[in-house]
């Protein structure tokens, strides 16, 4: 909640909630696909559990880690937030 509330814009025309949740669903994401041991299987797994394309589901892998690159420590409270929370 810390994180959450010092990054939350109260002009974005989302609800703190909302973001609270896209926030968490992102990290959720991010640590589920960080097992993989390839972007590739990561990928597959992307295609089948969403039914996009191969492509698509790169793209999205890619944003999620160049996203979390930006700032590790960040992820790295994630992270523990999830196993916490």
């Amino acid at each position: 909640d810390l994180l959450a509330s010092r990054i939350y814009d109260v002009d974005c025309g989302v609800s703190y909630e909302d973001f609270k949740n896209a926030l968490f669903r992102m990290a959720e994401a991010t640590v589920i696909l960080s097992k993989f041991n390839s972007k590739e299987a990561a990928v597959e797994y992307l295609v089948k559990e969403t039914g996009l394309a191969f492509e698509e589901c790169s793209n999205a892998y890619d944003f999620y880690f160049n996203l979390y690159k930006i700032d590790h420590l960040w992820f790295s409270v994630l992270q523990r937030g999830l196993k916490h929370g």
